[in-house]
């Protein structure tokens, strides 16, 4: 009887699982997040088998220098909403529109390269549990942290002065 590897297609899994969860990203910014050990057209080669299968698309900045932005499809997201890492995560209705996406890249991109940052750090740490519980937990993390920070900026007063400009942090 020939054996099943339970772990088949996991890579493609975990793509489309953190793209789904970030919204999107990077090929640089994927390939540091699913496998920085390896060279990266592997990730391009990953990326492009799931942009075949319809699961992801992606959009090119030409003012980033033809950088290109994958984000996950409607049927991706269909897909990996059935999965029980994600059952009960609901991404925002525009996550599969290419226009949505870039009309968002500067902000979404930003989310996704601190979101990387946490995760790099738990991966120094050894704190990092699984490959799909990985991204997962690095969205909370990222989620708990950026709730912080604004619980602090909500905190600060800034004394305006008699030009209007702020003069700093009471």
């Amino acid at each position: 009887m020939p054996r099943v590897n339970p772990d088949a297609g996991g890579g493609d899994r975990l793509a489309l699982a953190v793209l789904v969860q970030y919204r999107m990203a990077t090929t640089e910014q994927l390939h540091l997040i699913l496998a920085p050990g390896v060279r990266i057209e592997q990730t391009r080669r990953r990326l492009a088998k799931l942009r075949d299968e319809g699961l992801v698309d992606r959009i090119t900045l030409p003012q980033a220098g033809r950088m290109r932005v994958w984000f996950p499809t409607g049927y991706g997201v269909q897909v990996a909403g059935e999965w029980p890492e994600l059952r009960g995560y609901r991404p925002p209705r525009k996550v599969s529109d290419g226009t949505a996406v870039r009309l968002r890249a500067g902000h979404g991109l930003t989310v996704t390269e601190t979101a990387l940052a946490f995760l790099q750090d738990a991966r120094r740490r050894g704190e990092v549990r699984s490959r799909i519980g990985e991204a997962h937990a690095c969205r909370a993390d990222l989620s708990y942290a950026l709730m912080r920070h604004v619980e602090t900026i909500t905190d600060v007063t800034t004394i305006e002065t008699r030009g209007g400009q702020g003069a700093g942090p009471v």
